[in-house]
């Protein structure tokens, strides 16, 4: 990513934080499959504290793509979602794009509402 002209805008961390949440939410995305990823049942290997952050998540029906960035993690990481967003999306996009000949546009949770 970092060898892409669209990305020399984006600090490395910036693109460190998009691509771990990219890669989540493309884990559980019914998309995973078709794109040569496989998917993970995050109830037999992730974390307990990714777990309980999920359910948490779920339970308050928050839908967004990037609803793992929580306000504790946003002050952690000194990165804001705002900010955050605009990487999550020109990364999807490219890989949307470049990469998977347009497949996640059919799963419209990865992506951001405008």
């Amino acid at each position: 990513m970092q060898r892409k002209a669209e990305f020399l805008n984006f600090s490395p961390a910036h693109q460190a934080a998009a691509s771990y949440i990219l890669a989540i939410n493309l884990s559980k995305s019914p998309v995973a499959d078709h794109v040569g990823l496989k998917q993970i049942d995050f109830e037999k290997e992730a974390p307990q504290a990714l777990l309980d952050e999920l359910y948490s998540i779920e339970k308050s029906r928050n839908k967004s793509p990037l609803a793992l960035w929580t306000p504790a993690i946003q002050e952690m990481a000194l990165l804001s979602l705002d900010d955050l967003s605009v990487v999550y999306s020109a990364l999807l996009t490219h890989l949307n794009v470049k990469l998977f000949d347009s497949k996640l546009s059919a799963d419209k949770s990865l992506w951001i509402e405008q």
